[in-house]
């Protein structure tokens, strides 16, 4: 190959490659993260200190965010009446920059002394953003927490799915089914969206920690409240564990739809092999070698409470929270008993969960 065609080659396979980095996340993030980038870029140069995303210290960061960021992005009305930006908001920003910067060979721990690293990596920004969180509780912020669905909406939408899946057919059919599966599943385990979305069949035991699946499917062989364990890869805050989930053989049990899933998707020569459940592959009717996302699931959660006229700002986190505020109203379950539910570690987080008097995100 001669060198101009080997030049052109290089330069086409490593366009291709960018294209197909900028695709690892959706088309939204990676607009937000830009427009991020720019708006710090911009202010950067009206500072005519001869900063730019290449050279700009934490120092630089912390006076745009609380010169221009904050002030310009205060969205927010606290119950004592002041106008902010939401910590979250902050934090979003914060991992935004961060990864624009490190798209720019910026990666590592910030190095003061050698002013090397990602400037967002450093203990002047992270003591700033715990600072801020402490003024906007001060100033009455309250974070608003997911609305919670209780088991009566569960059980109305499982009746929904199983009825419609019914009339339905091909990979409709088994999306329903698959829908089905994920909300039994949020219900019954309190798990996060992206732990039921990566849930795989081997990580479903007894409590001797032996593959649960043949116990399960093609026959239920076992009695109503015998207990299984499901075993995230991961939670939010550790590794290892899992949750304690009871057979009730009914609707409202995974366990029902599980066999469902497996049978209609044997049927239609997709079968289940690992994750419980798939998204589709774009463009075709087949379903990928992957778990589906927690955006992914939302999205058909959420329009499935739409389709019915029950929707009133649910996310897939209601139904964590629902349960858990259920298991202490209605069950009576002590405070430890709903962390051992829920695999919550500390005590605070668990209680916060289940105090109905905060403030939600559902429609006002």
């Amino acid at each position: 190959m001669d060198p101009d065609t080997c030049q052109a080659t290089y330069l086409l396979g490593l366009s291709q490659a960018h294209s197909l980095q900028e695709k690892s996340v959706a088309a939204k993030t990676l607009q937000q993260r830009h427009r991020n980038a720019r708006e710090l870029a911009d202010w950067l140069q009206s500072t005519n200190l001869g900063r730019t995303l290449h050279n700009c210290l934490p120092e630089d960061i912390m006076v745009y965010l609380t010169m221009h960021w904050l002030p310009a992005h205060a969205g927010t009305t606290t119950k004592t009446g002041h106008r902010l930006s939401a910590p979250g908001s902050l934090s979003a920003v914060k991992s935004s920059l961060s990864t624009e910067l490190e798209q720019l060979g910026r990666t590592g721990e910030w190095d003061a002394s050698i002013l090397k690293g990602n400037p967002m990596h450093s203990n002047q920004l992270r003591r700033m953003a715990k600072g801020y969180k402490s003024e906007a509780a001060a100033k009455g912020y309250e974070q608003r927490t997911a609305e919670p669905i209780y088991s009566g909406k569960i059980q109305v939408m499982l009746e929904f799915l199983m009825t419609k899946q019914q009339s339905m057919s091909g990979s409709d059919k088994l999306l329903l089914i698959s829908d089905g599966l994920i909300i039994s599943l949020l219900w019954q385990s309190c798990f996060r969206g992206f732990n039921v979305g990566e849930l795989r069949l081997e990580n479903i035991r007894t409590p001797t920690n032996s593959p649960a699946i043949p116990l399960i499917t093609p026959n239920l062989l076992l009695q109503p409240h015998v207990q299984l364990h499901l075993h995230p890869d991961a939670t939010k805050s550790r590794k290892g564990g899992y949750c304690t989930v009871t057979i009730s053989g009914d609707l409202m049990c995974f366990t029902t739809w599980l066999q469902l899933a497996v049978s209609a998707y044997d049927a239609a020569q997709q079968p289940i092999t690992n994750h419980l459940v798939r998204p589709l592959q774009r463009g075709t009717q087949s379903f990928a070698e992957k778990g589906m996302t927690s955006s992914a699931i939302w999205a058909r959660f959420t329009a499935h409470l739409k389709t019915m006229g029950m929707y009133n700002g649910e996310s897939v986190h209601s139904t964590r929270r629902g349960k858990m505020i259920e298991c202490a109203l209605v069950q009576q379950a002590s405070i430890e008993q709903i962390q051992a539910t829920a695999m919550i570690k500390t005590k605070l987080v668990a209680e916060r969960y289940i105090d109905i008097s905060r403030p939600t995100r559902g429609k006002q």
